[in-house]
């Protein structure tokens, strides 16, 4: 009995979802956006850009049971398109930072040069501070962790991991994972990322960096534009969201979801 009333909790607590979000994108973007239900879920166009948020809802896919594949098999048919997938859980949890994100697609960030930013290490405490502010995913064990300051101001934050031996074109290569990537809110910095790596590269000497890249939020481009290369994706991930809108990944009593995978990607040096 207990289950079944959180359920129903979680039902009436979900039924606003795509209306919440449409009212506040509609008042930002002052009307140019639309929600329409033509797909198996709601999708909101910003119609300015062309950018499209399908947007899902826990009690609507709970209901429709889609194929673990389902996402995946979504974005591969709409790849000529610009798409973003927002969960309901995601934006209750991390609802400024989905918004700040969606907003940087559209352009509407304070925009700084990467060379006007200088580069340094910066402490565990004040990285998982930043990317627990800024960054979708939050935090995580990391064993490099660099900043880019602007004016004094930590802007964008890159994090990576220890070498580990890699097979690249039947070579075996010593790689260092990019962990987490991110601006602060409201900012984009551009070249960015690129000043980061080459600030890692000089430090580490990395012989390789790979990265996953969410397909729920980006095919990628932005990495492809520095020189990573795709080499793989991956299997979409299930997990199983509670009354809490939080993530498990091996409780098995919730509401079982499944993402679009992740699209991995290297940059050899």
């Amino acid at each position: 009995m207990r289950f079944v009333c959180m359920f129903v909790w979680m039902v009436k607590a979900h039924m606003d979802f795509a209306a919440t979000v449409y009212s506040r994108f509609k008042h930002i973007f002052d009307g140019t956006c639309e929600l329409t239900r033509d797909l198996d879920f709601p999708v909101l166009n910003l119609t300015g850009s062309g950018l499209r948020i399908l947007l899902i809802a826990l009690d609507s896919w709970d209901r429709l049971q889609p194929d673990e594949d389902y996402l995946a098999k979504f974005l591969d048919a709409h790849s000529s398109e610009r798409w973003v997938i927002l969960w309901e859980d995601i934006w209750h949890h991390r609802e400024a930072i989905a918004e700040s994100r969606i907003l940087s697609f559209e352009g509407n960030t304070l925009r700084i040069h990467g060379r006007k930013c200088s580069v340094k290490s910066i402490s565990d405490d004040r990285c998982n501070e930043f990317l627990d502010q800024n960054h979708l995913m939050g935090s995580t064990s990391a064993k490099y962790r660099y900043g880019l300051f602007y004016q004094g101001e930590l802007v964008s934050v890159a994090t990576f991991g220890r070498s580990v031996p890699v097979s690249r074109e039947d070579t075996e290569v010593q790689s260092h994972e990019l962990i987490r990537f991110c601006h602060k809110m409201g900012y984009h910095v551009s070249g960015g990322l690129s000043k980061l790596i080459e600030h890692f590269k000089r430090m580490q000497k990395p012989e390789d960096i790979f990265t996953s890249v969410d397909r729920e939020w980006s095919e990628g481009s932005g990495y492809a534009r520095i020189g990573f290369r795709e080499i793989s994706r991956t299997k979409p991930l299930c997990f199983y969201v509670d009354g809490n809108y939080v993530r498990h990944k091996k409780v098995t009593e919730g509401i079982r979801i499944c993402n679009a995978g992740n699209i991995r990607m290297a940059l050899t040096i």
